[in-house]
């Protein structure tokens, strides 16, 4: 109505479109990670969930089989080593997880 956007609000609705998983089950850490890559912004929240990555990854997959129209066909859990590998990553994300995997744990 006024133009503004709400960040959370946008993220929150994203993660369930593209994971089935609402902000409601996870651990938002605070903060956000902006990265610019040419005219592409992305603004990224990190979430935390007390799954496994394998079991994570199961539910969200199971999850987004159920949607009329899905917008991911699969999930990558990625570990800090994979970081080497990382060329079929959108330019955005390899700038991204870096910045991730070096943040401070809570």
């Amino acid at each position: 109505e006024d133009g503004s956007v709400s960040i959370d609000e946008s993220i929150a609705r994203e993660l369930v479109e593209e994971t089935g998983l609402n902000a409601e089950e996870l651990r938002r850490r605070p903060g956000y990670y902006v990265t610019v890559f040419g005219a592409k912004i992305s603004i990224v929240v990190e979430y935390c969930s007390a799954l496994p990555a394998d079991a994570l990854r199961r539910t969200m997959l199971n999850r987004i089989a159920t949607q009329d129209d899905p917008e991911l066909e699969d999930i990558v859990a990625v570990s800090e080593r994979d970081l080497m590998s990382s060329s079929a990553m959108a330019d955005y994300v390899q700038m991204l997880l870096p910045a991730v995997f070096s943040a401070p744990g809570d």
